[in-house]
């Protein structure tokens, strides 16, 4: 018994010795879905409700999804300011996108009020729109 008592406390404290690798949420290495429930638009500051997606495909494009599917806007990649390695954890990152009508900053942010995507968008010759997107869960 006592050996047994022994074995017991040794194999804790390899276990409580061995470093946590948990598995990081890097935005820019996997595909994410991002569902928001409200949008508000910052030329009239209101909000209303908007069930709408965001699937990030690593750093290669990001789906904009509405209207229960029916309609989909693919932005193309063409840069990214900042980093997050964790998105489990407070952060930002800023892609910068394309598409056919314009470019588009796209910001994911995760801050103590909670989930946010931030859409500066400027098309051809209009002036810049920035929508923001209250995310409600990101599912990897």
């Amino acid at each position: 018994m006592r050996n047994l008592n022994r074995t017991f406390v040794c194999i804790v404290l390899i276990v409580l010795s061995m470093p946590f690798k948990g598995k990081a949420q890097d935005i820019t290495k996997g595909k994410y879905t991002w569902k928001a429930s409200q949008v508000t638009d910052g030329r009239t500051s209101s909000t209303k409700n908007s069930y709408t997606e965001f699937v990030t495909n690593a750093s290669t494009s990001v789906d904009w999804i509405q209207k229960n599917g029916e309609l989909k806007t693919t932005f193309r990649v063409t840069g990214i300011e900042g980093s997050w390695p964790n998105i489990d954890n407070q952060g930002t990152i800023t892609y910068i996108l394309e598409h056919e009508n314009g470019s588009c900053r796209m910001s994911f942010e995760r801050s103590a009020s909670g989930l946010k995507i931030s859409m500066d968008f400027e098309g051809n010759g209009n002036a810049t729109t920035r929508l923001t997107f209250k995310v409600d869960s990101v599912i990897p």
